[in-house]
């Protein structure tokens, strides 16, 4: 088993000793350990499953990428690839709101792409994604071989380009919402009266970039271990700040 861009997963890589005889890594961040960080360090068709959890948004050159991918899995082997869903975009533009996702995938632009690079379709689910807003998908070698020609559909770029219009217009709406948010803090701050940002997730990360959070709000988590997530915030157990949760007005 090689997982492509593993970043630091101790726990999901001790749940893979229960399964695989040999679990490898390839990360490129140098502040990770991995046992690999060049493909080049492996032999072609010497993997069985490979593994890139949401990495393939992340490639200048996703095609490479699954060629790269096809050359590492043996004849028999799968590769699984997760991303997020750009069908979901109206409903949950999640992927879209990263910058640095550089490539939108819908199960069908991922499935066009996989033929390109020589791979078939063996499953594909939604429900077993790790992350709601994405689909995982499991490749292998195809014996058939598929020209650009052949494969184009029209209709799946006016469908991309309107879930992508629309996830754009959601995300403006959050933006509005954070912007609201944030002018209520100062409101309250300014007349000494406390606000709560409950939870530690993705959104408070959101809510307080670049934004100086006054001292008259405060962060909430049940969650220990989220304990260090916000740099520089501090993230209070409920237990811990009863009196002020009491006295918050917003």
């Amino acid at each position: 088993y090689l997982e492509i861009g593993s970043n630091n997963c101790p726990a999901f890589i001790e749940s893979l000793n229960k399964i695989f005889s040999r679990i490898s890594t390839l990360e490129i961040n140098q502040s990770c350990s991995s046992s690999y960080n060049s493909v080049s360090d492996l032999p072609e068709g010497s993997i069985d499953i490979v593994a890139a959890y949401f990495v393939l948004e992340h490639v200048p050159s996703p095609l490479t990428m699954l060629q790269t991918c096809s050359k590492l899995v043996s004849n028999e082997g799968v590769i699984i690839i997760e991303v997020p869903n750009l069908y979901l975009y109206p409903d949950d533009p999640a992927g879209l709101y990263l910058w640095e996702h550089v490539n939108h995938f819908s199960p069908t632009s991922l499935i066009l792409l996989a033929k390109l690079a020589g791979l078939e379709l063996v499953d594909i689910s939604f429900a077993f994604c790790s992350r709601p807003f994405g689909f995982v998908a499991a490749l292998k070698k195809s014996e058939e071989s598929v020209r650009d020609e052949k494969i184009s559909n029209p209709s799946e770029y006016i469908l991309a380009r309107r879930c992508m219009e629309s996830g754009r217009e959601r995300i403006k709406i959050f933006d509005l919402k954070i912007n609201t948010a944030r002018a209520k803090i100062l409101e309250l701050h300014s007349k000494n009266q406390q606000s709560i940002l409950w939870a530690a997730n993705g959104t408070c990360l959101q809510l307080i970039e670049n934004f100086d959070l006054p001292d008259s709000a405060f962060v909430v988590d049940s969650d220990i271990k989220k304990k260090q997530f916000l740099t520089g915030v501090k993230v209070n157990l409920p237990s811990d700040v009863l009196d002020r949760i009491s006295r918050a007005e917003y």
